[in-house]
């Protein structure tokens, strides 16, 4: 953006003096000339009534001069309430900017983005300073996503300046693939837990952070937490970090939600969770036993993804789990690539438990099921299938069977007297890619069955 459309730009914004919320997307720019960053803050601190601005400044060269100018202006926003920033591969210091967002104590709502290499151990230091100033904050997200430079310092000074924020009823954080991050630093940030006795709402993304060795300091923080409401754990990918944490871990997260009992909403992604061979039916059962007590929830998500070694058995104690759920609406379970055709005959899974529990959730409204490469054979999946006819408030279905090569045309067959009987469904997807055992008359009989079903408007489906 030349400096002449820059003024063009900010004359136009001068104008809006209403304005109230205003957002920007740079990431088509080379850069972002200091000038014009100058501009853009004059231009904004002469909205009087503006309460949010949200800034993407995904770019590859951006100095911190103009930054810290922009700060500068920011500061002289007195209405200012909820600001979200995001840098992307942006090799700058946050020293000065971040000294300027501290004195931002009027902020209830703060969002910063900088991922992909772009924070370093010592920036975020800087950045958690800042937040330990925003003490009516009551909404906080902060993605970290792929930094591989952060380590123990910067997550004990987070998790230090956590502890000041007691108004937050939002946490949104996220270091996924944040390899280096370290056993230590992790304990520290979920300790600080502990004292945000507002949350209702938590979301916590340690996707391929080997540091995690165990659990038990993240559930005795989640414990204490009465007002939670909406709760959100990924611990993808962490099998090689060791200690048989897959196991103790579905023990400690079952002992956990046994006192969240206000839960509304629960999804937990442990997808690849192999372990040494510890993650076994010991581990499911107690995990279960929480899942259990959960009566409150509305919305309940369940990844175990290519969990290779997990027993079928344990399983079945998540499905009789759910039947205490009554008043769940949204359900997601995903199977993906478990193997099930691998397991002896008498501990195989029984799509007769899952279709009994399936029957009993009256409430539900959205369903969606995965069981892509997991083996699951034609007669359970018939018995799933059918147990959605007892659903009469189903809006949307999604199912992926893709790679199931034990199933045949009768699953299609069956599909379609089930979709004929549920009149509120508006939305189905279907994905039966490499179901090698259907023959094409079946497929096509099917398609021309589900074309057919007018009242539902969205419809996609895969073979």
């Amino acid at each position: 953006m030349s400096n002449k459309d820059m003024k063009k730009f900010g004359q136009v914004l001068k104008s809006l003096v209403c304005l109230e919320k205003v957002g920007f997307k740079f990431d088509k720019f080379n850069q972002i000339p200091d000038n014009n960053l100058q501009k853009l803050g004059q231009a904004l601190v002469r909205l009087n009534y503006l309460q949010a601005i949200s800034l993407d400044f995904s770019t590859y060269r951006m100095t911190e001069t103009g930054l810290e100018e922009f700060g500068e202006a920011l500061q002289k926003i007195i209405r200012l309430t909820s600001l979200d920033l995001s840098f992307e591969w942006g090799m700058f210091e946050l020293e000065n900017l971040s000294q300027k967002l501290g004195t931002l104590t009027s902020l209830t709502d703060f969002s910063f983005k900088c991922e992909n290499y772009s924070i370093t151990d010592d920036r975020l230091q800087h950045l958690a300073k800042a937040l330990q100033e925003m003490v009516r904050l009551e909404s906080l997200k902060l993605n970290f996503k792929e930094s591989p430079y952060i380590k123990e310092d910067g997550l004990q000074e987070l998790g230090h300046s956590l502890q000041a924020l007691t108004s937050l009823r939002v946490l949104n954080v996220d270091f996924g693939h944040c390899e280096k991050l370290t056993e230590k630093g992790i304990k520290s940030l979920c300790k600080s837990l502990e004292s945000l006795v507002s949350l209702e709402t938590i979301q916590l993304n340690f996707e391929k952070c080997f540091g995690i060795a165990e659990l038990e300091t993240l559930g005795e923080a989640l414990t204490t937490l009465v007002c939670l409401r909406n709760l959100t754990l990924n611990f993808e990918h962490i099998r090689n970090c060791g200690r048989g944490v897959p196991d103790q871990g579905l023990h400690i997260l079952g002992e956990t939600l046994q006192k969240l009992i206000s839960l509304e909403s629960l999804q937990l992604k442990l997808d690849d969770w192999t372990g040494f061979g510890l993650y076994n039916e010991t581990g499911q059962e107690g995990f279960s036993s929480g899942l259990e007590t959960l009566t409150s929830l509305r919305s309940l998500s369940l990844n175990f993804r290519r969990c290779a070694l997990a027993i079928d058995a344990g399983f079945d104690t998540i499905f009789v789990a759910l039947e205490k759920l009554d008043l769940l609406e949204n359900l997601e379970l995903d199977f993906n690539s478990c193997h099930f055709y691998k397991r002896c005959e008498d501990t195989g899974f029984d799509g007769h438990q899952l279709s009994q529990s399936l029957k009993s959730l009256s409430c539900l409204q959205n369903v969606s099921l995965h069981f892509a490469y997991s083996g699951i054979d034609d007669s359970d999946a018939q018995m799933v299938i059918q147990a959605l006819e007892r659903l009469s408030f189903l809006k949307s279905i999604n199912l992926e069977f893709a790679y199931c090569h034990l199933l045949t045309d009768g699953v299609l067959e069956k599909m379609s007297q089930v979709f004929r009987t549920l009149r509120c469904l508006e939305s189905v997807t279907l994905d039966f890619s490499r179901c090698d055992e259907m023959t094409e008359a079946g497929k096509e009989c099917f398609e021309q069955e589900f074309k057919s079903l007018k009242f539902i408007r969205n419809k996609h489906i895969k073979f």
